[in-house]
Order: structure tokens, then C-alpha cells, then sequence
């Protein structure tokens, strides 16, 4: 893919679970490391394994065929949060 794609972390949400994959595939890039899960009270949770300072993250995240559309667009904008934060 050359250059341009080598500073680039790719972090996927929980509702890319298959789509993610695919594009890392097809970029030749490995999916970050991430702890995302829900604590007992439904609220999400986001910690990096890894690190993204320096990178340009992209984040992939699916919405389609979900019934809980709410907690993902919370677990999208804390994935962005921390993103940021790690810079």
C-alpha cells in the first residue's frame, strides 16, 4: 500500500466485529488492541492496549443490525476520547 498507510493505527468498536478484519486485511495493518466491554450497569468501558501517540487512528464502527444502536455511538465516542487523549 506504501508509505502513506505507516503511521496508522486501526481500532475497531465491537459492532465491527466482522467488517474491521476485512479492511486491516486488505490495508496490511493489524487491528489495535482494545478493552472495550459494558460494567454491570451497562455503561461501556475503553482502555488501550496499545500505543497511538504519534498516529493517525482510524476507527471503525458499525451501527447496522444492532438493537442497542445507544451504547455503541457511547462506545464510537469514548474509542474517539481516548484517541485523543493519548496524544
Amino acid at each position: 500500500m506504501g508509505t502513506a498507510f505507516n503511521g496508522m493505527q486501526i481500532i475497531a468498536g465491537t459492532g465491527a466485529s466482522q467488517f474491521a478484519p476485512r479492511v486491516a486485511k486488505f490495508l496490511g495493518k493489524p487491528i489495535l488492541k482494545a478493552e472495550i466491554g459494558r460494567f454491570p450497569a451497562r455503561e461501556v468501558k475503553v482502555r488501550f492496549e496499545e500505543e497511538v501517540c504519534g498516529s493517525d487512528v482510524f476507527i471503525i464502527q458499525n451501527f447496522i443490525n444492532d438493537d442497542d444502536v445507544n451504547a455503541l455511538l457511547m462506545e464510537l465516542l469514548l474509542l474517539i476520547v481516548c484517541a485523543c487523549e493519548a496524544e
